[in-house]
């Protein structure tokens, strides 16, 4: 056997070297060995790892680290280790890749179709009712408007010269060419037989009424309103009830703590027999005594609730406030004929009050 070269021993010597440097085991003896070199005899040296390897100077075993992948690529099995980035899912058009020379995203299609647009539903408007018709009492057929007055002694119109409030009442109404009328029928006795004057502002005056001297709402001794009022509904017919009752109940002490469910029960008996009529409904006025003027007070206190559980339920019935625009005038003797009755004018602002409650609803001459 022939003694190895210098250049053989020179080569394996380096490649030791190398092994050594890349913390590399060479010749592992879990590997199947080698054949021998039949010219050698020895085994041949195990090739190095095929990491590649730069030497900066000849002869030397400085080797450059491995090169570790960038992030995101390799273990894809794609050529030369990486991937191609995946750009946005489910955009119309896009097959999932990004375009070439493009970082991501979605290119648009050229060839896909235009989605249709599709115009917003048409929405109706809501469908709004008519307001229901307005309340109106009043013929429309150019009669008169036929109003009742319905009351005592006040409203017959004692302490006046003649006529109570429903002489400046018809006076208002003609100056603003309202066309009205007041009805009522002469009961037995004549204790409501028509009064006033013959003419107003140049016109004939209605002088009919139903008021009664002395009466009270019901079971009074000089008299019922409550007795009267059928016939005269039935007889006349009327648009406007014009209700003011209780100033003897009071005065006298008639029968108080039922006060207010006696006139609840007339209020009752008036819109029964005249359904499509207006009632209007006032608090009575102050009497010139203080204690009886506190009977008053408590009286007039119970009607609202009255009048409002009526209107609640369909009826038409409104309340006029009588007592205040008396109470609270300065001088409110000078408004009064005796303790009951107004003058002249206290009636005229009885007519004023009654008018601004009503004026409204009536029809033009």
């Amino acid at each position: 056997m022939r003694t190895p070269s210098l250049r053989t021993s020179s080569a394996l010597l380096l490649g030791l070297s190398l092994c050594a440097a890349l913390g590399v085991a060479c010749g592992d003896s879990s590997e199947a060995p080698a054949a021998s070199d039949p010219e050698t005899g020895r085994e041949p040296a195990t090739p190095a790892p095929s990491t590649p390897v730069t030497t900066t100077d000849p002869g030397s075993a400085m080797a450059t680290p491995p090169v570790t992948p960038p992030a995101g690529s390799g273990g894809s099995g794609n050529a030369g280790g990486s991937e191609t980035p995946i750009g946005p899912v489910g955009l119309a058009g896009s097959s999932g890749q990004a375009p070439g020379g493009t970082n991501g995203g979605a290119a648009p299609d050229a060839g896909a179709a235009t989605p249709p647009v599709v115009p917003p539903p048409v929405v109706p408007p809501p469908v709004v009712p008519p307001p229901p018709a307005a309340f109106s009492p009043c013929p429309s057929d150019g009669t008169p408007c036929r109003i009742m007055p319905l009351g005592d002694s006040i409203t017959f119109g004692i302490g006046s010269s003649g006529g109570g409030y429903r002489v400046d009442l018809f006076r208002r109404a003609l100056a603003d060419q309202r066309d009205i009328t007041f009805v009522g029928v002469v009961a037995g006795g004549g204790s409501n037989t028509p009064n006033g004057p013959n003419t107003v502002s140049g016109q004939p005056f209605p002088r009919s009424h139903e008021g009664f001297s002395g009466f009270t709402i019901s079971g009074g001794a000089a008299g019922s309103l409550a007795a009267q009022v059928d016939n005269a509904i039935d007889a006349t017919d009327p648009n406007i009830v014009l209700l003011m009752i209780g100033t003897n109940d009071v005065n006298g002490s008639i029968n108080l703590a039922d006060a207010p469910n006696r006139l609840g029960a007339l209020l009752d008996q008036i819109t029964n027999d005249a359904p499509d009529a207006l009632l209007a409904v006032a608090q009575i006025i102050p009497i010139a005594n203080a204690q009886a003027n506190t009977r008053v007070q408590a009286y007039n206190a119970a009607i609202p609730a009255l009048v409002q559980s009526r209107a609640a339920a369909g009826k038409h019935v409104v309340l006029v406030d009588m007592f205040t625009p008396f109470n609270t005038n300065p001088n409110v003797a000078g408004l009064m004929n005796d303790a009951l009755h107004p003058n002249d004018a206290g009636y005229v602002l009885m007519a004023q009050t009654w008018y601004a409650a009503i004026d409204d609803l009536l029809p033009s001459l």
